[in-house]
């Protein structure tokens, strides 16, 4: 079985923090947006750029969660990621699962095409140590487990297990919202220890139930990715 990059159309793999000022140390808890609520964001990568448009469209439940479900659209539809003597891989949209309790995210899914042929890939976050959820302390962090498929033709083509390490870092003040900022940093693929690498970095902010700022610095991509925020209208 063929291993093939998994890509989060989503703000992948994130929790919500609630920071309400700088020099609070420790978040309040917060309500999850509602359905209809609605996110924009500039996405750019290299030369290449578009605007992602996300919005809540049902809750549905995950493994005994009850979630909140967001589309998320490429409105372009030409995101690509450049691979490394990989396969080309362009973005259409996805799914992404929020847990009602905790804000986390748990599970997402990305509509692509690999190689000019259609793809779905599929994320499942299992936390296996530490707190995790809202609300946030500033030196706070938790591993989970990510298990990410790609599936063509209803058969699947590809699994990987990666494993991360959490951690909120700090508090600052970006695109003009305060927010709590999460490190996302690699530890083990498929059960097996690697070289600790930051592969993703979140500002959170409670103001916008979302991310204001992402920045993805996975190495075997050509050139970072950056989501920033345009525009949110919460219900």
């Amino acid at each position: 079985m063929r291993h093939i990059p998994w890509i989060c159309t989503s703000h992948f793999a994130s929790v919500a923090l609630a920071a309400i000022a700088l020099a609070n140390p420790i978040s309040q808890a917060i309500d999850p947006p509602g359905i209809g609520s609605k996110w924009v964001y500039r996405v750019h990568s290299g030369d290449r750029r578009t605007n992602w448009t996300r919005m809540i469209a049902a809750t549905a439940s995950i493994d005994g969660r009850s979630c909140r479900v967001a589309t998320s659209t490429d409105d372009s539809g030409k995101m690509a990621r450049s691979l490394t003597g990989g396969p080309d891989i362009r973005v259409s949209g996805g799914l992404l699962y929020w847990d009602l309790d905790t804000l986390d995210v748990v599970a997402d899914s990305a509509f692509v095409t690999i190689d000019g042929r259609p793809a779905e890939m599929r994320r499942i976050r299992r936390f296996t140590e530490g707190r995790h959820g809202h609300p946030y302390r500033i030196g706070q962090r938790w591993r989970h487990e990510d298990t990410m498929t790609t599936h063509r033709d209803g058969e699947e083509i590809s699994r990987t297990v990666k494993s991360y390490e959490t951690k909120v870092v700090g508090r600052e003040e970006v695109l003009g919202w305060v927010s709590s900022r999460l490190e996302y940093v690699l530890v083990a693929i498929d059960g097996e220890p690697v070289e600790p690498a930051l592969e993703r970095t979140e500002w959170w902010s409670p103001d916008v139930r979302g991310e204001v700022k992402v920045i993805i610095h996975e190495a075997r991509y050509a050139e970072e990715e950056t989501r920033e925020l345009v525009s949110v209208d919460l219900r």
